[in-house]
């Protein structure tokens, strides 16, 4: 049986993706870039594939560039879910994280959103 080099090549790329996958995030809810009129006592993260709790942070910084203490989470499966804390200024905040993949590599990155309380001056 004959197996072509470029059927070889492109079997080996299929294998090798798969190793090389990490977590990313799926969804979250609230979504990224969505304005908020109350914010929600949590904030859930779906990732593609599992994570690891050791070393995974969430943190959460509002228009006055505050770092929030670090924020509470609980991982089940691929769904994180994670406390936000209450009463930030209104205007521009951010969800930080950074996770470890189940693959053992860490994911990091941001979601933006605004927050903008009926009433509430967000300068």
């Amino acid at each position: 049986m004959f197996v072509s080099p470029l059927a070889l090549v492109v079997a080996a790329s299929v294998v090798l993706a798969g190793f090389a996958s990490h977590s990313n995030v799926v969804s979250t809810n609230p979504r990224a870039g969505a304005t908020l009129t109350t914010v929600p006592k949590q904030m859930v993260f779906k990732f593609s594939d599992g994570i690891i709790d050791r070393g995974t942070t969430f943190t959460f910084t509002d228009r006055t560039k505050m770092y929030y203490p670090p924020l509470e989470f609980r991982p089940k499966g691929t769904t994180v879910r994670v406390s936000l804390p209450k009463n930030p200024a209104p205007g521009p905040i951010t969800v930080y994280y950074r996770v470890l993949s189940a693959d053992g590599h860490p994911v990091q990155g941001k979601v933006e959103m605004t927050y903008a309380p009926p009433g509430a001056n967000a300068s």
